[in-house]
């Protein structure tokens, strides 16, 4: 038996070979996560040539459906990553403070003065070492550059 595939550019769902390993078929086989603007604009085409001329509008209803499902991941994926990039700020604004003499509010509401020797992550949120202490960015009531000693 030999090589038989399908040859429609846009329906080309099965490929069948006789030499190919089942590690290749399963790396053909990976299901599409998300879907760009080519599938998109896909969909709409097929969509527009198949639905029924007397009842054009409940065709586009699930059509309009599956946009606002691509743009809500859309959504989602910018969160993250603006969430990322938030995080990372606050790793540079902790390690920026090194070497500065901050005011610190401790657990118990009481405040403490000293020089931020070090940051720390802790479960990948920035703290301050100060006076031996870890203290959380939000603990940080005053900061002042270092004094420079001649």
């Amino acid at each position: 038996m030999g090589n038989v595939s399908a040859t429609s550019e846009s329906t080309a769902p099965l490929e069948w070979s006789n030499g190919v390993t089942d590690n290749q078929n399963a790396v053909s086989r990976m299901p599409v996560t998300q879907l760009g603007q080519d599938d998109f604009l896909k969909l709409l085409v097929t969509q527009m040539t198949t639905q029924d001329p007397l009842k054009p509008m409940e065709d586009l209803q699930s059509f309009a459906q599956m946009a606002s499902f691509s743009a809500l991941e859309q959504n989602k994926a910018l969160f993250k990553e603006m969430s990322n990039m938030r995080g990372d700020l606050k790793q540079l604004q902790a390690s920026s403070m090194i070497g500065a003499d901050v005011a610190v509010e401790n657990k118990d509401g009481l405040v403490t003065s000293g020089r931020v020797t070090a940051m720390s992550l802790t479960a990948g949120k920035p703290q301050l070492i100060v006076n031996g202490e870890l203290y959380d960015l939000e603990q940080v009531l005053t900061v002042r550059p270092a004094a420079v000693q001649p």
